[in-house]
């Protein structure tokens, strides 16, 4: 089926019919030709209109909303078209070879200000040996606690915020030296030869659209919550095991097949009914 075709059936914008797309919810291809249309599976396209009027009442308003469990909804700030990403019209992979994150936060929030603060003073030697994801949900509530201004929801107010915590985020991953471009401090203190291609995965992340956690964080600031507790509850939602989480067992994978070999690793998990981390 076309786009245009599919999106009639479903009663929804090409735009959301793009959105499930990227989902994985409707496979498309390409078509032949110079044009370089796309096509999309006329079973997909039955099968979601086939759950869609299987539900009724509540439900079915609901299902706009929450597209049965899988959040869904426009956004003028990303856009998936054709499995490429943009950012407010801007080509991602064009930004991430460009320009620097700050410029990127700028496009994303519409006014960015670096922020310099002293709210982790003291905070980094407490905090040593956790995991990043720890010592940021441990050293978040203190920073707010220290941060007078973080009630401020005025967008400004909320920017302002927003650019002291990913200061003093970075200062926590041991970027310390406050003030200077978030990237540079990350590459000094992790790879120093590296900081295009943090800046550049820094910029591939700068926006999550609504996996678990970014989709509990902007539950949470629609309740009017500060910026310090839609970030802690973004970070609750990333330390599950199912999601951020999930790293750690990559990990243990990785270790236990330097330590033996990939192959063998492989081959015992699969044997012994282990979850291989990361695949399938």
């Amino acid at each position: 089926m076309s786009a245009q075709q599919a999106a009639q059936l479903l009663e929804i914008s090409v735009s959301t019919l793009y959105a499930y797309v990227s989902r994985g919810m409707i496979r498309s291809e390409a078509t032949p030709g110079p044009r370089r249309q796309r096509r999309y599976s006329r079973e997909d396209v039955e099968a979601l209109l086939k759950r869609k009027s299987e539900r009724g009442g509540v439900e079915r308003a609901l299902a706009g909303a929450l597209n049965w469990g899988e959040p869904l909804c426009e956004s003028s700030l990303t856009h998936i078209i054709d499995g490429k990403l943009f950012y407010r019209g801007r080509d991602v992979t064009e930004l991430a070879t460009s320009h620097s994150f700050e410029q990127v936060v700028e496009l994303l929030w519409g006014e960015y200000e670096a922020g310099s603060s002293t709210l982790t003073e003291g905070l980094s030697a407490r905090l040593m040996g956790k995991s990043l994801v720890e010592a940021f949900r441990l050293g978040l509530p203190w920073m707010a606690g220290e941060d007078e201004r973080r009630f401020d929801l005025r967008p400004q107010g909320v920017r302002s915020t927003g650019a002291r915590i990913l200061d003093g985020l970075t200062s926590l991953a041991g970027g310390a030296s406050s003030g200077s471009p978030l990237a540079a401090r990350l590459s000094e203190a992790w790879a120093p030869s590296q900081r295009r291609l943090l800046e550049a995965a820094l910029i591939l992340c700068a926006d999550h659209e609504l996996n678990v956690s970014a989709f509990t964080a902007r539950c949470v600031a629609s309740a009017g919550a500060n910026p310090y507790d839609v970030v802690s509850a973004g970070l609750g939602a990333l330390s599950g095991h199912r999601h951020g989480g999930h790293c750690a067992k990559v990990e243990s994978l990785f270790r236990e097949a330097l330590l033996d070999s990939p192959k063998e690793t492989l081959m015992r998990r699969m044997r012994q009914g282990i979850d291989i981390s990361g695949f399938g």
